[in-house]
């Protein structure tokens, strides 16, 4: 075999390489540019799940501070000039009153903070309840001496099955504006489009009811010491798509207040901060200094082949 058979070989599968990781680039560029990869909710995805179009468009809006928090909720240390959205969320994950992140939300709510609890729209098969909080492990070591702490507030769910078009396919319901101490400027009725309802005894003396669909509330406000803990069935409003189909913006204006910070947490959707090195390479946008770093190493190698043939 030549040398200038081998080379030419060597510069075929660099080639190749180089295409190859390219390829590979375009394609993680262009997923987390759509951002399908991150849980509903996320203000990252720009897809119809995604909440990236609230995003961006209170980014636009002048005297408004808009940020993404990726650590625990613990972490957030603001007042009342902010509103934090909590996005994408389950139901259980708030139905026992050992949850933490209930927990969490009153905490903030408590020293100010406006909070928004906003669920992922359900269909279908009914979630079915535990009964009771779940039960601590018995193993060794278990500090029964220190059960988790509770919520003061316990956010109870039901399941309400949405009324079926043709070929089974559920439609949105609608829901009233309840008459006693709802605020102004309002929509009568609200698209519902979650099976999602909120049980009786979620409400005492320190909540209201803003909407019920067939009876039951489906948006709920709650004073807590010195802010207030919004609860939405229909995570649907704050959607990419729901913003799209059917924009309910005085809805969207009488949740987030008179804020001038919006936070969107998204550590409960499991979307935390790293530090990795690939993160602080994208977050300075060393990608493409990277990827010519890759091609000479490549060209050096091939050089450095060609030398020894």
């Amino acid at each position: 075999m030549s040398a200038r058979t081998v080379r030419s070989g060597a510069a075929a599968l660099i080639a190749l390489a180089l295409l190859l990781i390219l390829g590979l680039t375009e394609l993680y560029r262009m997923r987390f540019s759509s951002g399908d990869l991150y849980p509903y909710g996320s203000s990252f995805r720009a897809d119809p799940l995604g909440a990236k179009v609230l995003y961006e468009a209170l980014r636009d809006l002048p005297g408004i501070d808009v940020l993404r928090h990726q650590r625990p909720l613990t972490d957030l240390a603001y007042g009342r000039d902010t509103v934090v959205l909590l996005l994408g969320l389950q139901a259980a994950e708030v139905e026992f009153a050992t949850s933490p992140l209930l927990r969490d939300a009153e905490a903030l709510a408590g020293g100010g903070t406006r909070v928004v609890l906003a669920f992922e729209p359900l269909t279908g098969e009914p979630w079915r309840e535990s009964e009771g909080d779940p039960k601590p492990d018995s193993g060794a070591g278990q500090a029964e001496a220190h059960p988790p702490e509770k919520s003061a507030w316990q956010l109870r769910t039901r399941r309400l099955g949405l009324p079926d078009a043709e070929g089974g396919v559920p439609t949105p319901a609608r829901a009233a504006l309840t008459a006693e101490g709802a605020p102004p400027g309002l929509p009568a009725a609200l698209e519902v489009h979650t099976d999602l309802t909120f049980a009786a005894e979620s409400l005492d003396e320190h909540s209201r009811v803003i909407y019920r669909r067939d009876g039951a509330p489906v948006v709920i406000e709650r004073t807590v010491g010195r802010g207030s803990v919004v609860a939405v069935a229909d995570g649907f409003l704050f959607a990419n798509e729901g913003l799209s189909r059917g924009r309910e913006s005085a809805v969207l204006s009488w949740a987030l207040g008179d804020r001038r910070r919006v936070v969107f947490d998204e550590s409960h959707l499991g979307v935390e901060e790293s530090s990795g090195v690939m993160v602080l390479a994208r977050r300075y946008r060393l990608l493409p200094f990277l990827a010519v770093l890759a091609v000479l190493a490549g060209l050096f190698v091939w050089r450095a082949a060609a030398g020894l043939l």
